[in-house]
């Protein structure tokens, strides 16, 4: 009976370490942002801060995650967790006719304006004692990436409106050039 226990105990574990991960789970969100939040996102270990608090089975599709998320450039957040989880997930082939409009409208439109989360991320490396009226905004424009996305039910037009209105204490030129993005978008 010991020997049949022990096996099955290390079947089980066999088979625990091949499961696919279906979701990131909050506690995973939590590790990683505890870590984004201190490191920056530079490369993706800056995501593996807390490694050793991660389970053992899930470190290598997490770090796959991290440099896939990191490869996009997509906002990472509270909101959006599951959601780009679910994208780095999805199935890697596309149909033909989905990539090639994809490479047409990369031709045809170039971005008119930087990603909101970049912008946010400049704005928190340069902006030393944040004005605590601007931080829920700043926080808000981390989790954005157009300014025709929604923030929980704000548009992000708003956000960047409030944000604005409390970056009035944010001096020099990069605040004045960042400012001025910022007002070119909600035009």
């Amino acid at each position: 009976m010991g020997n049949c226990t022990s096996i099955n105990i290390v079947v089980f574990l066999q088979i625990k370490t091949f499961e696919i991960m279906k979701k990131l789970g909050l506690r995973n969100y939590e590790l990683i942002a505890s870590s984004l939040n201190t490191m920056g996102f530079n490369c993706p270990e800056d995501g593996l801060m807390n490694e050793e608090s991660m389970y053992v089975d899930e470190i290598n599709e997490i770090y796959e995650f991290l440099k896939w998320l990191h490869a996009s450039g997509k906002p990472f957040g509270p909101i959006n967790y599951e959601e780009r989880f679910s994208e780095f997930k999805a199935p890697k082939e596309r149909n033909r006719s989905e990539t090639v409009a994809d490479l047409s409208k990369g031709f045809t439109e170039a971005p008119k304006h930087r990603p909101l989360h970049k912008i946010a991320f400049e704005i928190g490396t340069n902006w030393d004692n944040v004005y605590f009226g601007a931080v829920p905004y700043l926080k808000a424009l981390h989790q954005l990436n157009s300014i025709d996305d929604m923030f929980i039910m704000e548009p992000a037009d708003m956000i960047v409106r409030y944000f604005l209105g409390n970056a009035t204490t944010w001096r020099g030129e990069t605040a004045r050039r960042i400012k001025a993005e910022l007002k070119d978008m909600i035009k």
